[in-house]
């Protein structure tokens, strides 16, 4: 990369399974790396308006229209410089290997440090699992999260630290509700709660 902007249309798939345009401007971004996940290549960017929440992740699939603004190969100009990595929220400076695992389900933001309770039953000890419990955190995060210690309100519970983005996690939660729940940050369990809220209204009968 020559180290400068670029811009593109983002996409979306329409009911007649083709790619439409999800707005009807194109969008600046300043690329940075590009990680492949689940079959599927992402751009790792970011851009003046939301530097400061971090980069974000974009499926180069839905990109089209791809350019390079105020480039000029008479003058030598090669475009608008990038923004640089040290100005963008949690950017990692070299490529960091654990990226998918903090970043899960390609999910934006910065990481952060979240606790979670993990259902893992015991056997009459209070000390010993029944069963290994933990592969569904192990398939997301890898070698990446640490046993803290048994609940001591509720042995059949652990305390797990794992490091993540708020968006990542809120819907990880909701994937696995029925074996975990986040403790802190307390401001991602109030976004947890509100969405579970909201999903309770759009259930009732």
């Amino acid at each position: 990369m020559d180290g400068v902007q670029i811009t593109y249309r983002f996409n979306g798939y329409n009911r007649d399974k083709k790619l439409a345009p999800m707005r009807d401007y194109k969008r600046y971004a300043s690329p940075y790396y590009i990680v492949a996940n689940d079959g599927r290549y992402y751009l790792m960017a970011a851009n003046e308006a939301h530097k400061d929440e971090g980069a974000y992740i974009v499926r180069i699939d839905l990109m089209t229209e791809v350019e390079i603004p105020e480039r000029n190969e008479k003058s030598g100009k090669k475009g608008i410089p990038a923004i640089p990595k040290r100005e963008v929220a949690g950017l990692p400076r070299e490529w960091d290997e654990n990226f998918s695992m903090q970043h899960v389900n390609m999910s934006y933001g910065a990481p952060i440090s979240i606790t979670i309770r993990v259902k893992n039953r015991k056997k009459e000890d209070g000390c010993t699992p029944i069963d290994p419990v933990y592969t569904f955190l192990h398939d997301y995060f890898g070698d990446t999260y640490r046993f803290v210690r048994v609940d001591e309100n509720d042995p059949d519970y652990d305390i797990v630290t794992v490091t993540c983005t708020s968006f990542g996690m809120e819907n990880f939660v909701m994937q696995y509700a029925d074996r975990m729940e986040v403790l802190s940050p307390p401001e991602l369990r109030e976004k947890i709660r509100d969405k579970v809220k909201a999903l309770a209204e759009r259930y009732r009968d």
